[in-house]
């Protein structure tokens, strides 16, 4: 039997960004990336976010995000 993931939530939902307006203007989203390739029971992960170019802060610098899984 394998598994799947059966939810994710993350710490934070929204997240502050500094910078020059026309830059700001093109991001619609930033990417929170985990590796679940070895994910064999449910797992908490503290992810670093990554500025987008153009971003001068954010006003987070971090999320953690659970995962659970099911059969």
């Amino acid at each position: 039997a394998g598994y799947a993931i059966s939810t994710m939530s993350l710490n934070e939902t929204k997240v502050i960004a500094y910078g020059n307006t026309e830059d700001l203007a093109k991001i619609n989203f930033i990417p929170v990336e985990i590796d679940v390739a070895e994910l064999k029971s449910s797992k908490t992960y503290k992810v670093e976010l990554t500025k987008p170019v153009g971003v001068k802060a954010l006003s987070i610098n971090n999320v953690t995000v659970a995962v659970s899984l099911g059969e």
